[in-house]
């Protein structure tokens, strides 16, 4: 929440006088409500019911991005509460039911994404999974830095990963529902990645690509520029739609 909140908060702050000059009172109108909605992390649902992520009207909605927040926001009271109610359980049983639930979200999301694309590309149950996954992750990591110690398999799996979201890269497009089967791409070699790009993986090319001080200072500027680039974009839209229509 730390992280999170404060830089969405000045965003919105920032967003408003210009949102209120640029956009047309009904537009204005649903930028209002999607700061509630926002602030009480239920956007993804508000977007839902509001607008369809892959029509034109999306393009020019400043805070659309922000369904994503809404559900790992909604993601965090959630998964807290289950470590709590599971604290003498053993950790072999959390990490096979996180496994077990990483699965079952996955072919959710599958299912639901032939049914309602819309719903399942917005529904916290169609997307907690993909943070789950990186979950269960940390917990297989809990007192390990690695989960193996061979130099050359840290380097194969890291090089494996880096594949595989490319590969995710070039599958994966807009014209297909999503998430889609194809979803367990970034996400399993997102995985491959984080197990194995530790010490003993130091002088792999992957690892000195992630460690490189450009690649870096950019990941830590990511959230920033996540947070910012589709508002810029929607107003630059917007404001020249009405610089045409003038």
């Amino acid at each position: 929440a730390r992280r999170i909140l404060p830089p969405v908060y000045f965003m919105i702050i920032v967003l408003i006088p210009i949102v209120f000059y640029v956009y047309p009172p009904h537009a204005v109108k649903d930028f209002s409500q999607s700061i509630v909605a926002v602030i009480a992390f239920l956007s993804n649902y508000f977007f839902y019911f509001e607008l369809d992520y892959f029509n034109d009207i999306s393009d020019v909605s400043p805070l659309i991005h922000t369904w994503s927040l809404s559900i790992e926001e909604q993601f965090y009271f959630i998964f807290p509460a289950f470590l709590i109610l599971t604290t003498k359980v053993k950790k072999s049983l959390k990490i096979a039911f996180l496994l077990f639930l990483t699965i079952a979200g996955y072919l959710y999301s599958i299912y639901l994404a032939n049914i309602d694309p819309s719903f399942a590309y917005f529904h916290f149950f169609s997307r907690f999974w993909q943070i789950l996954f990186g979950s269960f992750i940390a917990m297989l990591l809990i007192k390990n830095e690695s989960l193996f110690k061979s130099n050359k398999l840290n380097g194969f799996i890291s090089i494996l990963g880096a594949v595989i979201i490319i590969l995710a890269l070039t599958l994966i497009n807009n014209e297909d529902p999503y998430p889609n089967y194809l979803a367990i791409l970034p996400v399993f070699g997102t995985g491959l990645l984080i197990i194995s790009l530790n010490k003993n993986n130091k002088y792999g090319f992957i690892y000195r690509l992630f460690t490189y001080k450009p690649i870096v200072f950019t990941g830590l500027l990511s959230y920033s520029l996540y947070l910012w680039h589709q508002p810029v974009f929607a107003i630059y839209r917007e404001f020249t739609l009405l610089q045409i229509n003038l």
